[in-house]
């Protein structure tokens, strides 16, 4: 089953919270690399190609102070490279 989260389709096994979703990211810097990479697989799995829903569907994996900050550094130009190259 799919569904929509920020104009793209994912498949519910990927759904915050599910078993093969990334586990949700709180900002400690020791995990920053291992949630990334579990989130690149999650965006591949699904086909998700553009940078706006890489980005943004990135906060849906993330404490609400994360997301805060991730706020504050994705706009609607942020590529998914600018933005990795941060952390």
């Amino acid at each position: 089953m799919l569904r929509e989260l920020d104009g793209t389709f994912l498949t519910q096994g990927f759904l915050k919270g599910s078993k093969h979703a990334p586990k949700t990211f709180k900002g400690q810097p020791h995990h920053v690399k291992e949630f990334l990479e579990q989130y690149e697989e999650l965006i591949e799995w699904n086909n998700i190609t553009d940078d706006r829903s890489k980005c943004k569907n990135l906060q849906r994996y993330c404490s609400r102070e994360v997301h805060e900050l991730l706020e504050t550094l994705i706009k609607d130009d942020t590529t998914w490279v600018e933005l990795t190259k941060k952390f």
